[in-house]
């Protein structure tokens, strides 16, 4: 499926099996999930508002969340396994830099590369899900850009076992922190 962004002539590929990872990862971690599944013609990560950041807004009061997680696909054709984005100069984290640290250590520790702030994946523009969830929601939030290759349970399903054992344990880690 594709979902459109700003002058909504230009498609976006969906970024499969983000909701179904979000959901397993709620299921392990007791953790809450929020997934977009084009109920709407917004797109949350871009459109300054809409039904999905109000919808995050009373999750994240109701559940006194303390973290954001944003998950997101990276296509084929990127040369990233994972792209995380805090903002450009960490902003999105508030201080929290912390939580990117058990982040990156638990997927370097799983064999993932992973890339801090690549271009295009910053989370650094002011309608990401991240940047409104520091600015508007006052809680430190990263996104988290994964390749399809990863992401795939169908075709590749050792290495998303293999992804989702890894920020099961991440998130597992970051919840003591917080």
């Amino acid at each position: 499926m594709k979902h459109y962004r700003r002058d909504r002539s230009n498609p976006k590929d969906a970024d499969i099996y983000t909701g179904a990872l979000a959901t397993q990862l709620a299921s392990l971690t007791k953790a809450s999930a929020l997934i977009y599944a084009r109920t709407s013609k917004e797109d949350p990560n871009d459109d300054a508002d809409g039904e999905y950041k109000r919808q995050l807004r009373d999750l994240v009061i109701q559940k006194q969340a303390r973290f954001v997680l944003d998950f997101h696909g990276l296509a084929r054709k990127q040369p990233m396994q994972i792209a995380v984005g805090t903002g450009g100069d960490r902003e999105n984290l508030l201080g929290r830099t912390d939580l990117l640290d058990v982040l990156r250590n638990t997927l370097k520790n799983a064999g993932f590369e992973i890339a801090e702030n690549a271009p295009g994946f910053a989370a650094s523009g002011p309608n990401t899900i991240s940047s409104f969830t520091r600015r508007e929601l006052g809680i430190p939030a990263l996104q988290i850009e994964i390749h399809k290759d990863y992401r795939n349970p169908r075709n590749k399903p050792h290495e998303y076992a293999r992804l989702l054992h890894a920020l099961d344990e991440a998130i597992r880690a970051i919840a003591e922190l917080l």
